[in-house]
């Protein structure tokens, strides 16, 4: 009877989609019709046509042939003998139905489960097994099989409780009333599951050994339910990493494109300096525009070439995370291609040469213009007073160190050393002996130079760093000694 029950119910989950109901399962597939529609619907293919008013039998038998004809196909591919005939089906013959019945429910309702590489009835009591596992009541001994093991109720509970546990409070049961155990778990199954009540506690609790095909029928559901959420659960997860790798990703591109803007500006913005080939006519424009250049291949260079590292860096790294995530490879917007930052670096490269000589060029016409000028007496030299004369114009002082270091023991210089003297003065060695010369010029010629000079002309930062190494002393004369600054600033780091 529990079984009749049972699979009465589990036809009608079916039935019901098309409005249809059995209430007795050995008459009411005797036509045929709601055996074809049961078909229909757990398949989910079309039988053949059949009679939909058959009042005689030989009008039932005929539908119940169009039924018979898709079960031996059924049959044949699940690899199970033993088709009720349609004339037991219309005689109504109960073991023969209870048996299409249950060959239906083991393909359509158990045959999908795997549980640890075991299949249908096996796979269906290891994830039982497995997700009772610890409970109390349960386990020991554990989930054995589908008919002793259910009596107490509490494996069902157990199973919502495992998978939603704020439905069910496992621990609130009592375990000495195996009936109200059963009954909270089947209504909260019902009501909050909307797993279809197959059985009542009374068709476990009440006989010697439940029957082992109604507990299936119902566990099946159980696992359906339970496997789709196990399965939202892993799709939504798999979801949330690809959106996640995305959007890293995309936090890569914007990083990179960011970057390749910036040095591109940047880099442009040196490039139209040289582009332009555009010289002051006077000595300190062009002293000015040579010592940027020095800086800018001293410095300014260095940093470019640290950022096209970090964009070509930034680059791989975007590209090779693409391909590790099987994301397509990323193709920039034109004009920040690693293509365009490769060509625009070339490109600078390309324009420092030509700057160069030409500012080169045009300091050496300045300073022959020059020469030329206070060369009084046209003689291809100038003496030292023609020179000190050519300095001042120059903006510029003529230091007895000038003088020794132009002259020596002659009465004048060619034009050829004037314009190589003059180059070397404005090389930026940045050696000891120059830094040394530069503090004596801030300090006069002095042998030690003021904090006061220094915090003027000084950048912020250096100076910061002077006031930390020699500290104003109070009452002291806050000045410096030019030789202890220089071996100062070149003293091991």
């Amino acid at each position: 009877q529990t079984q009749i029950k049972t699979f009465t119910k589990w036809v009608n989950l079916y039935l019901g989609k098309r409005q249809m109901e059995i209430n007795n399962i050995a008459l009411d597939f005797a036509d045929g019709i709601k055996l074809i529609n049961l078909l229909e619907i757990i398949s989910d293919k079309k039988l053949n046509k059949y009679n939909k008013t058959p009042k005689l039998k030989i009008h039932q038998i005929a539908n119940l042939n169009v039924a018979h004809e898709f079960l031996k196909a059924f049959y044949e591919e699940v690899k199970i003998k033993g088709v009720p005939s349609p004339e037991q089906i219309n005689e109504a013959d109960l073991k023969a139905i209870l048996g299409l019945i249950w060959v239906l429910i083991l393909r359509f309702s158990i045959a999908d489960i795997d549980e640890g590489g075991l299949a249908a009835k096996e796979g269906l009591l290891l994830w039982c097994k497995r997700n009772t596992a610890g409970y109390a009541g349960v386990d020991p001994p554990g989930i054995e099989d589908f008919h002793m093991s259910w009596k107490n109720g509490l494996g069902f509970a157990a199973l919502i409780n495992k998978f939603r546990p704020k439905l069910l409070d496992y621990n609130s049961l009592d375990q000495s009333d195996p009936k109200a155990c059963m009954r909270i778990a089947f209504q909260v199954a019902e009501e909050k599951l909307g797993i279809p009540p197959l059985l009542d506690p009374e068709d476990i609790c009440d006989v010697p050994k439940p029957d082992e095909k109604s507990i299936m029928t119902y566990l099946a559901q159980y696992w359906k339910v339970f496997s789709a959420d196990t399965k939202m659960f892993l799709a939504s997860k798999r979801l949330n990493r690809a959106i996640e790798r995305r959007l890293f990703n995309s936090g890569l591109r914007d990083e990179y494109l960011a970057l390749a803007a910036e040095f591109l500006e940047k880099v442009e913005h040196e490039c139209g300096v040289f582009r332009a080939l555009d010289f002051g006519a006077s000595f300190d424009a062009l002293r000015n525009q040579y010592f940027d250049f020095e800086d800018y291949k001293s410095t300014t260079k260095a940093h470019l070439m640290s950022f096209k590292v970090r964009v070509e860096s930034s680059y791989n790294a975007l590209q090779s995370k693409l391909q590790n995530d099987k994301f397509p490879p990323y193709t920039a917007p034109e004009g920040l291609s690693i293509e365009s930052v490769i060509s625009k670096w070339q490109e600078l490269e390309s324009l420092e040469a030509p700057y160069s000589e030409k500012l080169t060029s045009s300091l050496i016409e300045l300073f022959k213009q020059t020469f030329v000028h206070f060369d009084s007496d046209s003689s291809k030299t100038l003496d030292k007073n023609e020179l000190q004369a050519c300095f001042s114009a120059l903006s510029l002082e003529f230091s007895e160190v000038d003088s020794v270091k132009l002259f020596g023991n002659e009465e004048s210089i060619s034009l050829e050393v004037f314009i190589q003297y003059m180059m070397e003065k404005l090389v930026d060695s940045s050696d000891k002996e120059q830094i040394r010369e530069s503090a004596l010029i801030l300090s006069k010629n002095d042998t030690s130079v003021g904090h006061d000079t220094m915090q003027s002309y000084l950048g912020s930062r250096e100076y910061a760093w002077i006031a930390k190494t020699f500290p104003v002393e109070e009452g002291g004369s806050g000045k410096l000694e030019i030789e202890t600054l220089t071996q100062a600033i070149f003293s091991p780091l």
